[in-house]
């Protein structure tokens, strides 16, 4: 969840995404699923893109700030 915000500025036109446990993002959940199957945790978690925005506007109300690997605070 903590890079979703990332992810769908990536994306711009994906309304879910679904994450893996190792934090990686798929639009597809084929594709999501498999690469899951490779790690120890084999969930997937379906976020969409309302979820994540009302999370991190929860998160910065709460007063949590978060910066991106691009230097991004969020």
């Amino acid at each position: 969840m903590k890079n979703a915000k990332h992810y769908f500025k990536k994306y711009p036109r994906v309304e879910v995404l679904y994450f893996t446990a190792d934090d990686l993002a798929f639009t597809e959940l084929t594709a999501a699923t498999d690469h899951a199957s490779e790690l120890d945790d084999d969930f997937v978690i379906p976020i969409t893109r309302k979820e994540a925005m009302a999370a991190i506007k929860d998160m910065m109300v709460d007063g949590w700030r978060t910066m991106s690997a691009e230097g991004e605070q969020y």
